[in-house]
């Protein structure tokens, strides 16, 4: 079966798609994974992928469906996926349709000031890259990684800020994709302000 994953940043879909795969040997499709195993391998789409990068242009519709469909065409069956970030707009959605009709829409729903706390608490380490929260899972002391030891950081882009921008971005971009899968009845909203374990349940439910 086929998943789509939509939600804002902060909604937890990066973390229940690990859950699920690793449960029910999902694949775990990222389109920005995509992207960055391209460019290393130096594919031929990788190669251009990166010319656009390096431009600061976003990858266009044309490559990104490519790149999906190509992966999802290497999949035994074209069963068992979840898209995360995939399809972002109307375009992308219809192109989905045409090469693989039956996925199943998942939308994470929160409320836009919990995202903010979520994100603005992490913390990363410096040395081994674990991720903490200072509300959710704070360091003992403050600051300093309790796994080695390393120094934490706060992403800039994790910064209050900067998310007020990233959510105003992902409202406008995702608003017509909700609105496309809605209309025609497709979409299975889950509230992502429950615990880890209730949504997978409701998942599960829906798979």
């Amino acid at each position: 079966m086929g998943l789509v994953f939509l939600g804002p940043p902060g909604s937890g879909k990066g973390t229940i798609s690990k859950i699920i795969s690793n449960e029910f040997k999902y694949h775990h499709i990222s389109t920005g994974d995509l992207f960055r195993e391209n460019i290393l391998n130096n594919t031929p789409l990788g190669k251009e992928i990166k010319k656009i990068v390096e431009k600061g242009e976003l990858v266009s519709d044309l490559i990104t469906i490519k790149i999906v469909e190509d992966k999802i065409k290497n999949i035994e069956k074209n069963e068992n996926f979840i898209l995360d970030g995939f399809p972002r707009n109307i375009c992308q959605a219809k192109a989905l349709d045409k090469f693989l009709p039956n996925v199943k829409i998942i939308n994470f729903l929160i409320n836009e000031e919990l995202v903010i706390k979520r994100l603005s608490g992490r913390r990363i380490c410096k040395s081994c890259n674990n991720i903490f929260n200072i509300y959710t899972l704070a360091t003992k002391p403050n600051g300093i990684c309790n796994v080695c030891g390393g120094d934490l950081y706060q992403r800039e882009d994790d910064k209050v800020e900067c998310l007020k921008t990233r959510l105003k971005e992902y409202k406008l971009q995702t608003k017509p994709l909700i609105e496309f899968y809605s209309k025609c009845s497709r979409i299975n909203n889950i509230d992502a302000s429950l615990t880890i374990d209730e949504i997978k349940k409701k998942i599960i439910q829906i798979m």
